[in-house]
């Protein structure tokens, strides 16, 4: 384990262990053990893997975690912000910076409660997608059903088609997203057909004699000519 104290090592380690099956708070224990700093942490559990669903090691709220579980006194604000910096390979890109900057004016507005309106309009305003920003909200801890309302407005007013948004970038809201939206976007059940026969009823008629009549395929009733 000498990679975990080298500093620009210490991603290696990290995957090393969460490769053997450990999670993002065991990891940053066993790096934490080992004396090393909590900024080198937080490079190591964000580490950049080759993943397109999952570009770093561990996920941010992961990250911010497993950092809280080794010192609680420790800036996560600061240290973890919900919006991912970042890193020198994303700043050479040019934008990177800019975009970054971008991603937190919006969530900086959703943790000041402006209203979704004025959240869609600051989106549009930065060009940013609404994937993007449902994003946002899912990182920033926004109330699903507030999250829901953004979505709508960043929608110009869609609610079925920001419902697919949100469903698609944050599939895994707590309670699922049908206990999130109103009652007309939810799915539509449809009723099975009830058969006529019963068996039991049958049986009784049966033992009785008694006959019941049949309900003509027509329901439409018999007028004399």
């Amino acid at each position: 384990m000498q990679l975990a104290f080298d500093r620009h090592r210490a991603g290696e380690a990290a995957v090393i262990l969460a490769e053997s099956g450990k999670s993002a708070t065991q990891v940053a224990r066993v790096l934490d053990c080992l004396h090393v700093e909590p900024e080198a942490i937080r490079d190591a559990l964000l580490y950049r893997v080759a993943d397109g669903e999952r570009p770093t090691l561990f996920t941010v709220a992961e990250a911010r975690a497993a950092l809280r579980s080794i010192d609680e006194s420790l800036d996560l604000d600061d240290l973890v912000p919900l919006v991912e910096r970042p890193t020198a390979d994303d700043l050479a890109l040019g934008s990177a910076g800019e975009q970054v900057a971008d991603l937190q004016l919006v969530q900086r507005a959703l943790r000041r409660h402006d209203e979704p309106a004025k959240v869609a309009a600051l989106a549009y305003g930065l060009d940013l997608e609404p994937a993007t920003v449902i994003g946002i909200c899912r990182a920033t801890g926004t109330e699903p059903s507030r999250a829901m309302a953004v979505a709508i407005a960043v929608r110009n007013g869609d609610a079925r088609t920001a419902y697919h948004d949100v469903a698609a970038a944050w599939p895994d809201v707590e309670g699922g997203w049908e206990h999130h939206i109103h009652p007309s976007l939810r799915p539509k059940r449809h009723l099975a057909s009830v058969p006529d026969h019963d068996p039991a009823r049958e049986a009784l008629d049966r033992w009785t004699g008694r006959s019941r009549p049949l309900l003509a395929s027509d329901p439409s009733p018999d007028f004399p000519a």
